[in-house]
């Protein structure tokens, strides 16, 4: 029983790692036509912020902030970041 639920959990794991870094940022150079881990290096900061407070919600200033650094307007980021 163990072994079969470890070999589950590496394959969802392999997986995961595989989609995370081959399919999306194939994905994402095939339409922005951009540097997918140069987006993701930017992302480091946000993903932090969710994962230390476990809440998308406490992100919404690091990612204004973030968005705002990028040389977008005020009513640019508003319009694309929710808030509330």
């Amino acid at each position: 029983m163990a072994a079969s639920l470890g070999a589950y959990v590496g394959t969802v794991a392999l997986a995961l790692s595989i989609h995370a870094f081959v399919t999306l940022p194939v994905l994402f150079f095939l339409v922005t036509r951009r540097t997918p881990f140069a987006f993701m290096r930017r992302l480091t900061k946000i993903v932090g912020t969710i994962f230390g407070t476990g809440s998308s919600v406490a992100t919404l200033p690091v990612s204004l902030a973030c968005v705002q650094v990028g040389k977008k307007s005020f009513q640019t980021t508003i319009c694309n970041v929710p808030k509330d």
